[in-house]
């Protein structure tokens, strides 16, 4: 019909953007263009929703707390079996102090016992100083019966000494140096006291030139 077509425009460019992300709908778009039981389906899914996000952060922090009452209960227990452990020592050594003291005390008065046997088997003895070696003889019990009266006086005894040793106290001898003394035991303690009297009365008393 006499018009012409002409085809001499620019191509339009085209360009290609990603998609948008859907926009989250409030309840209340949620809720539009919806049915009454649909609504309510939407508001009970989203209290759900809402609840179990909340029990789960209920849980969390239970959880957190059972953990910590754990560990304190625990740490609880570790102090108690500490202090435990630490009464039991205490005891022990307060039972160990108590069975050192009856120890000391049973030393003292084994101590005691043995300074009185020691006593009581030297009371009936006699130390004789300066006699020469040999003085004695060979039976130094058969010697002393006999020599004692004579140096004392017979007179001062009215029976026959009973001696149940005679010995020189053992030492090493070193040039110089004193005699030996003799140790004379006699039997009965009144002997012992007989002799030591009248020498004490009779002093000095001289054997061989020597007091």
């Amino acid at each position: 019909n006499g018009k012409q077509w002409s085809f001499d425009q620019k191509p339009r460019k085209m360009s290609i953007e990603p998609p948008k992300p859907p926009r989250q709908r409030s309840l209340k778009m949620a809720l539009r263009g919806t049915s009454p039981k649909g609504k309510f389906r939407e508001i009970i899914g989203s209290v759900k929703q809402e609840l179990i996000s909340q029990m789960s952060d209920l849980r969390n922090s239970i959880q957190g707390s059972i953990d910590t009452l754990v560990s304190v209960s625990s740490m609880q227990g570790r102090i108690v079996t500490a202090e435990q452990r630490i009464s039991d020592v205490e005891d022990a050594n307060s039972g160990n102090e108590q069975s050192l003291n009856l120890l000391k005390k049973d030393n003292e008065v084994l101590k005691n016992k043995l300074e009185y046997i020691e006593n009581y088997n030297r009371r009936n003895n006699i130390r004789l100083i300066g006699l020469n070696k040999g003085f004695e003889g060979r039976d130094p019990v058969e010697f002393f019966k006999t020599w004692i009266p004579s140096i004392l006086g017979e007179e001062n005894f009215g029976a026959s000494l009973v001696i149940e040793r005679a010995h020189r106290v053992p030492a090493t001898r070193i040039p110089g140096r004193a005699l030996r003394p003799i140790l004379i035991r006699f039997l009965k303690f009144q002997d012992h006291e007989s002799i030591l009297r009248i020498a004490r009365n009779k002093a000095p008393i001289s054997v061989e030139g020597k007091r």
